[in-house]
């Protein structure tokens, strides 16, 4: 299991030889048969039309509160079924195959049961590697949005999260299948923009009514300090010299202050303008 949760090479896991060929039968499945020909279409007796009320309390009020998307998934595809791609590696991000009025389609969504749903690297490229895949054969993709943002962190910033989480961006942008995108809960920030947002020209994109669209948590926002205090005031010191800008009643010196005494005026025109204001 070591190639399937820590490296992320393998993506799927048998238990035999005769389970390892059930689930390669399965995923060819879903594929064409190249990359210029549609996904095959197969005959379901799912109705299109189907209603799931489950859906209407899936999404917990509470917004600190964890649910698993894979619960959305099963009831909103064809009889149920989603065939997971990576099931053990990156947990925070959900991937796979199913299929919608018998036509295949990509599955991408965040999972707030692990790591609240947040992107981190491992996450990004495996969510990137899996939109390439379903783009180069014309399977449409369809993302559940659930993210509260990019995993914080020096281990995350040192190892490249910025340039590894442009890769889902870009993956997403440069697809040419159609792409809907469906808002859960949270939308925050940049990683709101990399889900496959309308600003990297998703075709169709649905909020459900606990959907969050925000820079961050608004109870975040509104603790912030930044909000809570007013900024700083700023004084301005005129001399003959250059003029000093510094925080008022700052508790610091600065490097660039100069001495608490004005420098004496040096010429006549100096002179004179301070007597003119003095007047």
């Amino acid at each position: 299991m070591t190639h399937n949760e820590k490296s992320g090479v393998a993506h799927f896991v048998a238990r035999d030889d005769a389970d390892c060929l059930a689930m390669i039968r399965e995923l060819i499945s879903f594929l064409p048969s190249n990359n210029l020909d549609d996904p095959p279409r197969r005959v379901t007796s799912d109705p299109a039309t189907r209603r799931d009320e489950s859906l209407n309390t899936l999404v917990p009020l509470d917004p600190q509160r964890p649910y698993d998307i894979k619960d959305a998934i099963h009831s909103i595809v064809d009889d149920g079924y989603f065939f997971e791609v990576h099931e053990h590696y990156a947990k925070n991000l959900v991937v796979g195959l199913a299929r919608l009025d018998g036509r295949p389609v990509g599955i991408v969504g965040n999972q707030p049961a692990f790591l609240a749903g947040v992107l981190d690297i491992n996450a990004s490229v495996k969510g990137a590697r899996f939109v390439r895949f379903c783009d180069a054969f014309n399977i449409p993709l369809i993302t559940f949005e659930d993210v509260p943002g990019f995993l914080p962190g020096t281990q995350q910033e040192f190892g490249g999260i910025i340039k590894h989480g442009a890769k889902l961006l870009f993956a997403f942008a440069e697809a040419t299948v159609p792409k809907i995108t469906i808002i859960t809960r949270k939308a925050y920030g940049g990683a709101y923009c990399v889900m496959a947002s309308k600003h990297i020209r998703t075709d169709a994109n649905f909020a459900w009514p606990t959907a969050e669209i925000a820079v961050m948590s608004p109870n975040f926002a509104t603790a912030s300090p930044i909000l809570s205090s007013p900024p700083n005031a700023v004084t301005l010191t005129l001399s003959s010299s250059l003029p000093t800008v510094a925080p008022a009643s700052s508790p610091l010196s600065a490097p660039w202050k100069t001495s608490a005494t004005p420098t004496p005026a040096r010429n006549t025109a100096t002179s004179r303008f301070r007597k003119s204001l003095s007047s």
